[in-house]
């Protein structure tokens, strides 16, 4: 689980433009744009969302010529938050080669006009981390995390909440390569600043006890995780409608504890509630739907229900395949073919884990059916 913190910067006054009139309606129109657009997240509608992002930077950057100096660098920072934004809703449908150009181009934007160790670029290199490590690029991923970090460290305060996003996003990675110690380290630093600038019924609170629950799954632990999944679970409740993407987090993880306790009859059931938020916000093809079925499958595999499973399997690759459509469990993707094509793929990590996890649902079929 991934949480991402934007600082929004302030508007520059009339006082700091050399032609007001040129000034005004371009900054007006980026403004307006800007604004549409984050109200088309609110409604899920994130090809709209990425289109007046678009057109925002665009009006943003034109602003900038007509600038004078000391009101330049507000202005390219909103142009880069604004190619931030766009590669991140590009990552959240799954296109993260497209984020990454997107992102590629805010970050050379970043170099030319802000220079290499400006808050904006932090943001920028935190941006970068995230989508490489939904690629399962993990270890390059820490190394933008480490650069934003460092940036931030220089130009922030200690307890500003860039920080405590940078140490939330150094724990994610080091609980996926299994160092759960040192993720719960992180963790906990996080949670002691938004704890001190937020309140305890944030959005960010929430997400916190949610990665803490998770690293406490995987290390064993299960009533510390039930306990922080359930903190994370009441907070969603006081903020959100029932059917926001962060509550099928919470679903997910709430049944992957409930698979490792062997519980499989509610593990089923929060997975199953995860995928119903899923499917009506991303549709059929997005690597969030791809990974619930193929969770979905690993519970019949654990009970033996071999079909069913390969069923779910087939799902998933359909999720993560573009245009595969082919129920038949015994077709798969032409993947050799298909790495090579840009945006057939939106998840490789989790294509490959499904191909591997529906061989071994093979084989345990054909175990099955020999006894």
């Amino acid at each position: 689980m991934k949480f991402l913190f934007f600082i929004f910067l302030p508007f520059l006054s009339f006082s700091q433009v050399e032609n007001y009139d040129k000034f005004r309606a371009d900054t007006s129109d980026a403004n307006y744009y800007f604004r549409l657009a984050r109200s088309f997240v609110k409604t899920y509608q994130y090809d709209s969302t990425i289109f007046y992002f678009k057109k925002a930077s665009t009006f943003y950057l034109r602003s900038t010529t007509a600038a004078l100096d000391n009101g330049k660098e507000r202005l390219w920072a909103r142009t880069l938050l604004c190619y931030n934004k766009i590669g991140w809703w590009y990552m959240i449908k799954g296109e993260y080669e497209e984020a990454i150009e997107q992102l590629s181009k805010g970050l050379k934007l970043c170099f030319e006009r802000l220079g290499k160790e400006n808050k904006v670029v932090a943001d920028c290199y935190n941006m970068f981390g995230i989508v490489l490590w939904q690629k399962g690029d993990y270890y390059t991923a820490l190394e933008y995390y480490q650069q934003s970090l460092f940036i931030w460290s220089k130009t922030l305060g200690p307890d500003h909440q860039n920080i405590a996003v940078s140490y939330n996003n150094h724990g994610i990675i080091y609980a996926t390569i299994g160092n759960y110690d040192k993720a719960l380290e992180y963790y906990q630093s996080s949670l002691s600043i938004w704890l001190k600038t937020l309140g305890s019924d944030h959005r960010n609170i929430a997400t916190i006890y949610n990665n803490i629950g998770v690293v406490w799954t995987d290390k064993g632990y299960y009533d510390s995780a039930f306990v922080y999944h359930q903190k994370a679970l009441k907070i969603r409740h006081k903020i959100f409608r029932k059917d926001h993407p962060d509550f099928a987090q919470s679903y997910i993880n709430l049944g992957t504890l409930y698979m490792e306790l062997d519980s499989l009859d509610k593990a089923l059931y929060y997975q199953q509630k995860a995928l119903n938020i899923f499917l009506p916000i991303f549709g059929n093809y997005h690597p969030m739907v791809g990974g619930s079925y193929k969770d979905i499958a690993n519970l019949f595999v654990r009970q033996d229900q071999f079909d069913t499973a390969l069923k779910y399997f087939q799902k998933a690759i359909q999720s993560l395949v573009k245009d595969f459509t082919d129920n038949s469990i015994y077709v798969n993707p032409i993947y050799m073919v298909l790495r090579g094509e840009k945006g057939k793929v939106n998840s490789a990590v989790i294509l490959l884990d499904t191909l591997e996890e529906r061989g071994e649902a093979f084989y345990g079929r054909w175990m099955e059916g020999k006894k």
